[in-house]
């Protein structure tokens, strides 16, 4: 724009010049300048003049290592064409490309395919993307915003953990308990007669059919242990950067955990240590994992307080019936006291250690790693490797090697 108001004064002084001196040439010379500032402006109008960009509902969330397609249609609804448009978007999901310079034939519909690999957890936009017209000349840029923004939020990459277990809790799964209740389970236990208070979605209709009553489906419960998880996000122990970072080893390793025994129908809770205390209440089910991936997509190694001043805090939720996941990289001698008192009053923990040493200027592990084993509390060393799938595979299988007491 700065040069088109540069042009359009000196084409103004020309024309002065040749008003006072009578020189021609320099009457001519602004009749061009004004010509070229006309037809400059006539190409930025008519490629933002009656043009469209359609962009189809994009999902909400993904999750790393997904793909996201991104689709919009550029639409001319004029006679002219639009040459050298130029679409701007703003979007913050890391390695997104949907900017793009395009034509666009008369009265035509252009699409414009965007695929993203999704390599960073957190919450992103997508847009506000936008069209500027600019002339050939770069005398005059028009911008004007076709889409708002679209919030998506990356869910950390959950991986399959296969055959891993947590130490043995006091209370067992074949520990079994029948009751009526109001609350469905997973685990049914046959059917009984309706009685007055019963919910109607517990009534199970092919029953009553054979039996000409209404009967209701009964349940059992199991007091399986409840398992915790202790993500440490405390901003000093955490090394590195970007994908390769304690931080984002452990959320992955916190999310897999979580993943893998809510696949097993156990319950499921969550703690993280990050600028405030951000709890997820243990529960089951598809959902439940979402709000543990939802918590996790948003957190940040940015807390103060120490492992064992939460762990400390949180000792009420290491009960009897409860089995508890630690996942920090700090290599303080302190918390793995708190860890002891727990496995006195017989509540089975383990560590998933994330070694900081091999991410950056930290200290090692060996000397945490030896204490905690001689204490036999189940230690699973998390190296820095080719990819985090790679290293928790990798942790957790020589962990299986170990000898623990049970």
């Amino acid at each position: 724009m700065a040069r088109g108001i540069a042009l359009a004064i000196a084409g103004v002084l020309f024309w002065l010049l040749a008003l006072a001196t009578g020189w021609q040439p320099a009457g001519q010379v602004a009749v061009g300048l004004a010509v070229v500032l006309l037809l400059s402006a006539g190409w930025v109008l008519n490629n933002l003049w009656r043009f469209s960009l359609a962009r189809p509902i994009l999902p909400q969330t993904t999750q790393v290592g997904q793909v996201l397609r991104d689709t919009y249609t550029l639409a001319n609804n004029s006679p002219l064409p639009k040459l050298d448009l130029e679409i701007r978007d703003r979007s913050t999901l890391p390695g997104h490309r949907g900017s793009a310079i395009c034509n666009v034939g008369p009265r035509q519909q252009v699409e414009h395919v965007v695929e993203t690999l999704c390599e960073v957890r957190g919450v992103f936009t997508l847009g506000p993307t936008s069209a500027a017209g600019i002339d050939p000349f770069g005398l005059f840029s028009i911008e004007r915003t076709l889409t708002p923004a679209v919030p998506v939020i990356v869910y950390p990459q959950v991986v399959d953990l296969g055959g891993f277990s947590m130490p043995r809790s006091l209370i067992t799964e074949g520990t079994r308990m029948r009751r009526r209740t109001p609350m469905q389970t997973l685990d049914p236990a046959g059917t009984r007669p309706y009685v007055y208070g019963d919910s109607v979605r517990r009534v199970h209709w092919l029953s009553s059919a054979h039996s000409g009553e209404l009967m209701v489906k009964e349940f059992e419960f199991t007091p399986a242990a409840d398992v915790w998880i202790f993500l440490d996000l405390q901003r000093f122990v955490h090394v590195g950067y970007g994908q390769h970072s304690t931080e984002e080893y452990a959320v992955t390793a916190a999310a897999s955990l979580a993943g893998h025994f809510l696949a097993l129908g156990r319950s499921v809770g969550l703690v993280a240590a990050a600028e405030s205390k951000l709890v997820v209440e243990a529960d089951r089910g598809d959902r439940q994992l979402l709000r543990i991936l939802d918590l996790l997509a948003r957190v940040k190694a940015d807390g103060h307080a120490p492992l064992r001043d939460v762990l400390w805090r949180e000792r009420g939720r290491l009960n009897l019936a409860a089995a508890s996941a630690v996942i920090t990289p700090s290599v303080d001698e302190r918390w793995p006291s708190v860890l002891l008192q727990s496995a006195r009053s017989r509540t089975r923990s383990a560590v998933l250690l994330v070694e900081g040493a091999t991410f950056g200027d930290a200290p090692g592990a060996t000397i945490q790693v030896a204490g905690l084993t001689s204490a036999r509390i189940p230690t699973y060393l998390i190296k820095r490797s080719r990819s985090v799938e790679q290293a928790l595979k990798t942790a957790l299988d020589s962990g299986r090697s170990t000898p623990f007491a049970p």
